[in-house]
């Protein structure tokens, strides 16, 4: 088999090169992409304005002007739960994925397809909550200017939408392929348990 493709059983993996199996060679690029995103963008939420660097700062800044995400600025609780899990759990794996994907791991079904489970879970709550966000509060009170500003315009909302569901189809694709490779895997194992009972 030259190509590895979506569902590929784990054990052929590590035969060959990376640049030839097509879909861990996407998956290595959206870690690259991932990783500083979650590491120097999404950290800003939990690093006080005086501590943080002036790039994330200017990062921070950049994208809640241009989206006004009401839930980076609202910050519900089950949305902080879902922050503190991508940094306990989705970052660290994001790491390990890097090198394992370059090499082949055989554990790359499994733990890639823990952080997809639990990133396409998020997103897609979060597209949900945004779709139906009434402005709840008429909006929040600026901290620069003491003035009240709504949380977002349609615009922005479907801009959100449109950029959240776009990782939330590539998360629940990524969680799909390593489900089927999982499968696939447990079949192989259960047909050489299979053949050595045939045997004895």
């Amino acid at each position: 088999m030259a190509l590895q493709q979506p569902g590929d059983g784990a054990a052929v993996v590590a035969r060959i090169p990376l640049k030839e199996r097509k879909w861990d060679l996407f998956y290595f690029a959206w870690f690259c992409h991932m990783v500083p995103i979650m590491l120097f963008v999404d950290t800003a939420a939990f690093i006080p304005p005086h501590l943080r660097p002036y790039p994330q700062h200017l990062l921070h800044t950049f994208y809640l002007t241009t989206y006004s995400d009401p839930l980076a600025l609202a910050k519900p609780l089950w949305f902080t739960c879902f922050s503190v899990s991508e940094f306990l759990i989705q970052l660290p794996i994001g790491l390990w994925s890097l090198p394992a994907l370059y090499r082949g791991d055989k554990l790359v079904p499994l733990w890639v397809g823990v952080y997809a489970g639990i990133a396409a879970l998020t997103t897609w709550v979060s597209v949900a909550e945004i779709v139906g966000w009434d402005g709840r509060g008429n909006g929040y009170v600026d901290v620069k200017s003491g003035e009240e500003r709504v949380w977002f315009s349609e615009s922005q909302r479907w801009q959100l939408v449109g950029m959240f569901a776009g990782y939330g189809v590539v998360f629940t694709v990524m969680l799909v392929d390593m489900l089927l490779r999982i499968k696939r895997s447990l079949e192989i194992s259960a047909a050489v348990v299979e053949g050595k009972k045939k045997r004895v």
